[in-house]
């Protein structure tokens, strides 16, 4: 007659947890090699990160854990405060104070030293705050740029090919370029005048406070408005 020994070591486990034993955990073995670690409080605990990073390295409260190859932290109770969801994190405070660059796939965004994911990672590149406005950093998404503010907020979209320096032909203004044509956004995020020109000159060369351009085979001016003028 064959023995079924497991209905008799579940039913032991039972009566354990029923009815109490002198130690708060207890280590049953079910089957060949097969160990299951009981806390008789809180029930079974497995070890959940594949590592464990020392405590303050990344932020003072949090170490930095690792699942299956990605990412998260968890603070000094135990508690996981991010998510292991993310490919690389990269120091706190690098980019903005109280925030960390993190990577999911092969793109960026950014949590804070809340555990909050404030931006999210849909960026292929993030550069610099302040680099090009101050409180404003640049951001790629595909071959185009835009720009996001000191709060996350996507203030330029990212549909320019290319957005040089502010202030190099207008105060307050910069240059972009979008299907090889150029025009201008201002420091509030508008598009103060459409990319239709193959070419913008310096402003005040020929006429105080306007710019030559260049549309096709033809010349006109904008004047330091972005409307198109006539002498």
């Amino acid at each position: 007659m064959k023995t079924h020994f497991l209905p008799l070591i579940i039913a032991f486990m039972v009566s354990q947890l029923a009815f109490g034993s002198s130690n708060d955990n207890s280590i049953f073995n079910v089957g060949v090699g097969v160990l299951l670690q009981v806390d008789l409080c809180d029930g079974i605990k497995k070890p959940k990160y594949t590592r464990i990073y020392d405590f303050g390295d990344f932020h003072p409260n949090w170490a930095m854990v690792e699942s299956r190859g990605l990412l998260g932290f968890i603070d000094m109770d135990g508690n996981e405060v991010v998510e292991p969801i993310y490919d690389d994190i990269y120091s706190f405070d690098d980019y903005r104070k109280d925030w960390a660059l993190v990577k999911k796939g092969d793109q960026y965004g950014f949590i804070d030293s809340a555990g909050n994911e404030v931006v999210e990672p849909i960026y292929d590149d993030i550069y610099s705050f302040d680099d090009y406005r101050k409180d404003w950093a640049l951001v790629k998404k595909g071959d185009q740029y835009g720009f996001i503010d000191m709060s996350g907020t996507e203030v330029v979209e990212p549909i320019y090919d290319d957005i040089y320096s502010f202030d190099d032909y207008r105060e307050d203004w910069a240059m972009v370029k979008k299907c090889d044509r150029y025009g201008f956004i201002d420091v509030a995020g508008n598009e103060v005048v459409e990319p239709i020109y193959n070419e913008i000159f310096d402003f005040d060369v020929h006429h105080k406070d306007w710019a030559k351009v260049r549309k096709g085979g033809k010349f006109g001016f904008i004047d330091k408005h972005g409307a198109e003028v006539t002498q």
